[in-house]
């Protein structure tokens, strides 16, 4: 392996042989550099969208002073989508949480995404509600689903956010689960009496 190393008096590169056993070693350290290159990249841009939007809050803070009793740094600030990013984990365990919650009738996609919001305090426009329902809550809908953890109740909604999910135990397999689901929708159920009526005085 060969590296080039510049000789600052001259510009001139010299070409120098590393040693074998230091192949590995400078390989490391070549891959941290590149690393702490990209870190200290990512580093100005950030500081760029803060001062940014920094700039646009005090913009918004002088225009609020001039209105009485409002104090602009009592306002409590909006998380956004802290607790979203890297936070697949979390994304996933609050579905199940919530498709178990919703019991033998289900949840709505459409429903699921709005309590996964008030859960992760997302404030979010119509237009990226529906891009975070397409890129992050459909795509672990589909793993779950997959992974046999839930199941689609609708074989062909009218929409993909009007497909209900729920929990696999809370099919409709037996009469108590039946039972369960009509009475989780308020409809009213009476047990019959299968009995004969030479059973019913054979009892008497």
């Amino acid at each position: 392996m060969l590296y080039a190393d510049m000789v600052a008096s001259t510009s001139n590169f010299q070409i120098r042989r590393i040693p074998t056993y230091l192949k590995h070693l400078v390989e490391q350290r070549a891959r941290a550099d590149g690393q702490v290159q990209r870190l200290e990249a990512a580093i100005e841009d950030i500081r760029a969208e803060q001062a940014r939007v920094l700039a646009h809050r005090d913009a918004c803070d002088a225009l609020i002073i001039n209105f009485r009793g409002l104090n602009p740094n009592d306002i409590i600030a909006i998380r956004g989508w802290l607790g979203v990013r890297g936070g697949r984990g979390r994304l996933v365990a609050a579905i199940n949480e919530l498709i178990r919650r919703a019991g033998p009738t289900g949840i709505s996609t459409g429903d699921l995404t709005n309590q996964l919001m008030d859960c992760f305090d997302l404030d979010l426009t119509p237009a990226e509600r529906a891009k975070w329902r397409a890129n992050n809550v459909r795509p672990r809908l589909a793993e779950l689903k997959r992974r046999g953890d839930i199941e689609a109740m609708v074989l062909n909604p009218v929409s993909t956010a009007n497909q209900r999910w729920r929990m696999p135990e809370h099919s409709i397999g037996c009469l108590a689960n039946l039972t369960d689901s009509a009475l989780a929708l308020g409809v009213q159920v009476e047990v019959a009496d299968d009995r004969t009526p030479d059973d019913t005085h054979s009892h008497a």
